[in-house]
C-alpha cells in the first residue's frame, strides 16, 4: 500500500469518516424516485451509492427498512453533501402490496429518515380485459359477462335467456390483505352488476345494483 493511501485512512479515522461512513440527513420522494440526503467525506473520486432492503413489518400499511451502502476510494477530508436518486420501480417497491406503506432509510455511518410510499402503487398492472366473467345468481341464474363483445346474458332456471349491453366499466382495486379487484358493470337497462376478486384468484362473487340503488343479495360464486 502506498505511503499517501495509509497517511490518508489514518486521517479518516481521525476525524470520523470513512470509505463507507455516508451519513443519511434526509429523504424524499418525486413520482417514481426516492431522493435521499447524503454527508460523507471525500472531494477527490467517484462515489458509488446502493440502496439494501431489510425487509417489511407484516403491518397495514406495512412498514419497511433498507441500509443505505456507499463504495468509494476517495480518502480525501472533505465533507461533501450528495443525493443518491433510486427508481421504486426498480427496487420493487411500486406493487400495491407497499401502497402508503413507510420505508425508514438508515446510513451506514449514521443518520435516517423515513417516507411514506405512494399510494396504489403506480406500476400496478391492470387485470385483463379479456375472457369471460361466469357467475351462479342469488336465484340461480347462470350469468356471463363478455369483456370483450361488452355484454352480459342471462339464462334462468327456467331456460329463459337475455342479452343486454355494457355501456360502461369502472375497475377499483381496494388496497386490503389481500387487494380485492371491485369492477362495476353498467348495463344498458340502467342496472349495474358488481364483481369481486381476490387479486390473484380466480374465484369470486358479485351483486346486481337495482333502479331503486338497492343492491341485491350476494351471489353465490363466480369465476373468471
Amino acid at each position: 500500500m502506498r505511503l499517501s493511501s495509509v497517511l490518508s485512512t489514518i486521517l479518516l479515522s481521525l476525524i470520523g469518516f470513512g470509505a463507507s461512513a455516508a451519513q443519511v440527513t434526509g429523504a424524499n420522494i418525486n413520482g417514481d424516485q426516492l431522493i435521499v440526503n447524503l454527508r460523507h467525506g471525500g472531494g477527490c473520486g467517484d462515489h458509488f451509492y446502493d440502496l439494501e432492503l431489510r425487509g417489511c413489518a407484516e403491518s397495514w400499511p406495512v412498514q419497511c427498512q433498507a441500509i443505505l451502502k456507499h463504495r468509494t476510494e476517495d480518502y480525501c477530508e472533505a465533507l461533501l453533501y450528495r443525493e443518491a436518486v433510486f427508481s421504486l420501480r426498480t427496487l420493487g417497491l411500486t406493487d400495491g402490496y407497499y401502497a402508503n406503506g413507510s420505508l425508514t432509510i438508515t446510513g451506514e455511518g449514521g443518520g435516517s429518515a423515513t417516507v411514506r410510499l405512494p399510494a396504489g402503487g403506480p406500476s400496478r398492472p391492470e387485470p385483463s380485459a379479456e375472457g369471460n366473467v361466469e357467475c351462479v345468481t342469488h336465484t340461480g341464474s347462470w350469468m356471463v359477462i363478455a369483456n370483450n363483445t361488452k355484454t352480459l346474458s342471462l339464462e334462468t332456471v327456467a331456460g329463459e335467456k337475455t342479452q343486454y349491453r355494457i355501456v360502461g366499466k369502472e375497475l377499483i382495486i381496494l388496497e386490503s390483505i389481500p387487494s380485492i379487484e371491485k369492477t362495476t358493470y353498467n348495463l344498458d337497462d340502467g342496472r349495474s352488476v358488481v364483481t369481486s376478486f381476490v387479486d390473484g384468484q380466480r374465484t369470486g362473487t358479485g351483486y346486481f345494483i337495482r333502479l331503486n340503488g338497492e343492491a341485491s343479495p350476494e351471489f353465490k360464486s363466480c369465476r373468471r
